[in-house]
C-alpha cells in the first residue's frame, strides 16, 4: 500500500535534512498527497529556548518546490501532493518567539510556484509565518 499521508510534525527536521526527505520522498512516496512538516526548523531558525540558531535558507522550501513541480528530483513526472502544511517553520526567518530576522525570499518562491500552475497542491498551511502585509497581498 502507497504511503499517502506523512506527519512529521516537531521532529527537529533541519534544513539539511529537510532537503534530504523531500528528496527522498520524491523518489520513495510518489503518491504522497499530504506532508505536515510543522514545527521543524526546515528555515533555519530555532526558538531561542531550543538553541536560538539563526542560519535562515530557503533551500528547504526550494527543495518542496521542486517536489511540487514534479522537476528534477521527481520521479515519475508529476506530484500528487495537494495538501502541505508548514506551521511554524520561520517561514519569514522569525521563530515564535521572536528569535531570527524577518526575511521574504520563502514567501517569494511559494508566491512563484502558486501562480505558475505547475503543481497539483491545493492546500497550505503557513499559519505563525509571521507574514508581513506586503507579502500576504501577493497570494491574491
Amino acid at each position: 500500500m502507497p504511503l499517502t499521508k506523512l506527519w512529521l510534525e516537531d521532529n527537529a527536521i533541519s534544513v539539511s535534512k529537510g532537503i534530504e526527505l523531500v528528496r527522498a520522498l520524491a523518489t520513495s512516496a510518489p503518491q504522497l498527497q499530504l506532508l505536515d512538516l510543522s514545527g521543524n526548523p526546515i528555515c533555519g531558525v530555532e526558538p531561542a529556548v531550543d538553541g536560538g540558531r539563526d542560519d535562515f535558507s530557503v533551500g528547504c522550501i526550494e527543495a518542496l518546490c521542486t517536489l511540487l513541480r514534479g522537476g528534477d528530483d521527481a520521479a515519475g513526472g508529476a506530484c500528487r501532493l495537494s495538501e502541505l502544511r508548514l506551521v511554524d517553520v520561520a517561514l519569514c526567518g522569525r521563530a515564535k518567539d521572536g528569535n531570527g530576522s524577518y526575511q521574504s525570499q520563502c514567501i517569494s518562491v511559494l508566491v512563484e510556484l502558486l501562480g505558475s500552475g505547475e503543481c497539483s497542491l491545493r492546500e497550505l498551511d503557513i499559519a505563525g509565518c509571521a507574514m508581513r502585509e506586503e507579502e500576504a497581498t501577493l497570494f491574491g
